[in-house]
């Protein structure tokens, strides 16, 4: 199952400038739930923050998904 995964995944990031942009949303959407945390203020989302492995390619892929969002990254 965990190869299946694997394959999905590597196969999406190949094709990740083909996507529309509600698929980046609902992949993004996913990430943040599993590896990120939200800072609100007053009701409003202020910060939001997302770990990766410094050792991989997933600051690149998430920075590939941001743009193409046009959400500008810091």
């Amino acid at each position: 199952m965990f190869e299946v995964v694997v394959g999905i995944l590597r196969k999406f990031i190949k094709n990740i400038d083909k996507f529309d942009s509600n698929i980046l949303q609902s992949f993004l959407r996913g990430f943040i739930a599993a590896e990120g945390s939200l800072i609100f203020d007053k009701g409003v989302i202020r910060v939001v923050s997302i770990s990766f492995d410094p050792n991989s390619n997933e600051k690149e892929i998430l920075r590939k998904i941001l743009k193409k969002l046009k959400i500008n990254v810091t």
